[in-house]
């Protein structure tokens, strides 16, 4: 690969790891929501569940990864409040 193949295609890098798929997931449709180029990484090996916190990978463009950590920020923030835990049903706590 030359310099300028290099420079069209830049090797994505990691904004952020992650404990779940479920999790990637939201945040990779934030990012697309805001016009970044995003995947996940790292969820699955050969149909094995990893274990291991922050797992699963969130990568980037290098060029994007500004704006990916404010897009990244401003998700966290409104997920913390979006929850309406009055009307959320946890289920009966077990004893």
């Amino acid at each position: 690969m030359n310099d300028s193949d290099q420079q069209a295609h830049p090797e994505p890098i990691i904004l952020v790891g992650v404990a779940s798929e479920f999790q990637a997931k939201l945040i990779v449709d934030a990012l697309v929501n805001e016009g970044i180029e995003a995947m996940s990484a790292g969820g699955e090996t050969a149909g094995l569940r990893n274990a291991v916190p922050g797992d699963v990978r969130i990568l980037v463009r290098e060029t994007d990864l500004t704006h990916a950590r404010q897009v990244l920020e401003a998700f966290l923030n409104d997920s913390a409040t979006d929850v309406d835990w009055e009307h959320t049903d946890l289920g009966t706590p077990e004893e």
